[in-house]
């Protein structure tokens, strides 16, 4: 040490826990920037895979340029907020339901989930009917409007589970956070739980 500098030696370093977990969110973009809530708060629970879409139902419509450079940078700040290793990807987003699967299927097997106020099958049912953890998680949440019937049955056939998310109908960012925090509890955040 000297009055014009000082020298230090790292001993030793640790880089901060991913925080990241198999899971794609495909979410609708919502009026009045409700969709940078969604992310934002997605990055927060861990989501790797953010997947924005146009529903049959949207209300605001596809525009490429306008949204893709704002959730990325909502989704870099939430994770420095969050402290996470690294950021979800987050993919253009589409209006076809042919695009979407292509970008879900490149990702692998994965159980894939449609929370919808008509669904039958609770989520927690859902999660914890498995041998073993999926590898990978897919959740879709519908727009503002609600999902369409015939939209429900591409989804299904895509191999999307729809659920219920409880009795009452829940609003689009409500829905996606409320079964992202039910995912990461009930699957990956299990082994903390006693018994």
């Amino acid at each position: 040490v000297s009055p014009e500098s000082v020298t230090a030696a790292i001993e030793a370093a640790t880089m901060a826990a991913d925080g990241n977990y198999p899971v794609s969110l495909v979410f609708p973009i919502l009026k009045n920037q409700r969709s940078d809530w969604i992310v934002q708060k997605a990055t927060e629970l861990g989501v790797d895979h953010l997947v924005p879409f146009f529903f049959d139902r949207s209300v605001v419509r596809p525009n490429r340029d306008r949204h893709a450079a704002r959730f990325v940078r909502i989704a870099h700040e939430a994770c420095k907020q969050c402290e996470r290793g690294r950021p979800p990807a987050v993919a253009p987003e589409t209006d076809s339901f042919d695009e979407l699967r292509a970008i879900l299927d490149a990702q692998g097997p994965a159980l894939r989930i449609l929370p919808w106020e008509k669904g039958t099958a609770p989520l927690a049912s859902v999660l914890r009917a498995a041998d073993a953890p999926a590898a990978r998680y897919v959740l879709a949440v519908g727009p503002e409007g609600g999902l369409a019937e015939d939209e429900v049955a591409r989804f299904e056939s895509a191999g999307f589970v729809p659920v219920r998310l409880g009795r009452n109908i829940l609003r689009s960012e409500t829905a996606a956070i409320a079964s992202l925090a039910c995912l990461v509890y009930d699957v990956f955040d299990s082994e903390d739980r006693p018994g």
